[in-house]
């Protein structure tokens, strides 16, 4: 953990959000490191050595987004990079495996979740309308016969399936964002109270001291 807080520029902990997006930013490269290492060895045990190929790459890159965040101290670089990388991962695997009807395609939803994460809801909200706009390609090129050969029910309710399931993580996305800036004014207008009934009572304190003050050198004077 010491070590983690280490790698966070101290621009970054100066404001509370920042700070816990750097560690967010930092743990999902860790996860992806972990994930890539893990599927990778499961591609080539299973005979599929060729699809991991794109996977340690992407595993090899994350270690340089810790000095990346360090160097730049922007989260806007830094986790925007990171999430491009796991959407070239995943388009390459989608390539490579034939289309849209793979498994790999459903990783597409945790895209704009990571933008979100990482650098916040606009950025989330581009990827978001970034892979909806990759997965409409896919959809027709497949259509127009590239790729694994698929009937065309299959592929539209593939297509429908996924779309329900952005569109209900993008629901969630915005009822979160909505209830943790709620969450964050209270919490600002509670501190702000809260460092006006501390001012207002060492202002009384102050007084106070002043009177005591004059009373002594009152009582000194009458001696």
């Amino acid at each position: 953990m010491q070590f983690t807080v280490s790698l966070i520029p101290e621009e970054l902990k100066s404001n509370e959000l920042s700070y816990s997006r750097a560690k967010i930013t930092l743990g999902i490269s860790v996860f992806i490191i972990f994930i890539s290492v893990v599927m990778g060895f499961r591609q080539i045990a299973v005979g599929l050595g060729d699809s991991s190929i794109p996977i340690f790459i992407c595993g090899a890159i994350m270690p340089a987004m810790a000095p990346l965040l360090k160097k730049t101290k922007s989260l806007f670089i830094t986790g925007n990079l990171i999430t491009l990388m796991f959407y070239l991962l995943l388009n390459s695997l989608i390539i490579h495996f034939g289309g849209i009807l793979t498994q790999v395609s459903l990783w597409y939803v945790a895209i704009p979740f990571l933008g979100y994460m990482m650098v916040g809801f606009r950025s989330g909200a581009f990827w978001g309308v970034t892979i909806v706009a990759t997965y409409v390609i896919f959809f027709v090129a497949q259509l127009n016969g590239w790729g694994m050969e698929a009937e065309k029910a299959e592929l539209v309710g593939a297509f429908l399936n996924y779309l329900i399931l952005f569109i209900t993580m993008i629901i969630l996305g915005l009822v979160y964002e909505k209830v943790s800036a709620g969450s964050q004014k209270n919490l600002e207008a509670e501190q702000k109270r809260s460092k006006d009934m501390a001012d207002e009572l060492s202002q009384i304190i102050t007084e106070i001291d002043t009177v005591m003050s004059g009373v002594a050198e009152y009582d000194l004077s009458r001696t």
